[in-house]
């Protein structure tokens, strides 16, 4: 495998799960409308 790609994965699953959790955190959080 790839160094390069190694890194490119490793950075968008990163991204993926501190999105996750974002929107996990914001609509636990989130005002009733």
């Amino acid at each position: 495998m790839r160094p390069w790609l190694v890194v490119a994965v490793t950075l968008l699953m990163v991204t993926f799960l501190i999105a996750l959790m974002y929107l996990g955190f914001m609509m636990l959080t989130a005002p009733r409308m």
